[in-house]
């Protein structure tokens, strides 16, 4: 069997212009998976990044599933003052965010968008699972506006995952807001939503 080296590294110039290294990982019987970002600007940094996901058993994510980089590892923080590098970044650039606007942020997530999106990979969140989920919170009982609500703070959060070049799109960026004439009524249980996003669920996609 022909020798495969356990990753290969390539740059990919993001939509800010900035450029990032990704890698290929391959399996012991040779298998190509998904393209990751390492978050790396140099060859360097990305070759040490790749060789503590090797020596960590990450660097393919769905084979230590439990261990992987998950929405809610990501974006557990995102809305807490001191502890978010989102909120950090945009201070040092002029633009810090109210208290009062990141807890009510911090509410949405904890309370709807992790139980949603929690246990997902960042780069396995697709569009037309996000469209699913959102015109699902439309069809039930929550206004349009908290629906836009949510549906704004995942988009930010995906974002700045594009940002960092954790995932090369945001895929909330394809989902348009609800009209303001949009009837609607509330929203999905939890488990509801679970359902809706499980992998048997979204095996053809």
């Amino acid at each position: 069997m022909r020798f495969h080296n356990p990753y290969t590294l390539f740059p990919r110039v993001l939509p800010s212009g900035l450029k990032v290294f990704y890698y290929y990982a391959y399996s012991p019987d040779g298998r190509r998976h998904t393209a990751r970002s390492t978050g790396c600007v140099t060859i360097t940094d990305a070759r040490h990044h790749c060789q503590k996901l090797l020596g960590d058993g990450l660097l393919i994510p769905e084979a230590n599933p439990q261990k992987a980089h998950t929405f809610q590892s990501f974006a557990q923080n995102f809305w807490i003052i001191g502890k978010s590098e989102y909120l950090k970044y945009r201070e040092q650039r002029g633009f810090p965010m109210s208290r009062s606007y990141s807890f009510n942020q911090d509410k949405q997530l904890q309370k709807y968008l992790i139980p949603a999106w929690g246990k997902k990979l960042l780069d396995q969140i697709t569009a037309p699972q996000i469209e699913t989920w959102f015109l699902c919170l439309k069809d039930d009982v929550l206004s349009h506006q908290s629906g836009d609500h949510l549906l704004s703070n995942l988009r930010t959060i995906l974002g700045e995952a594009q940002r960092r070049g954790i995932i090369l799109a945001n895929p909330a960026e394809a989902i348009k807001p609800l009209s303001k004439a949009a009837k609607t009524r509330g929203i999905l249980a939890v488990e509801e939503v679970k359902k809706l996003l499980s992998p048997s669920t979204w095996s053809l996609y």
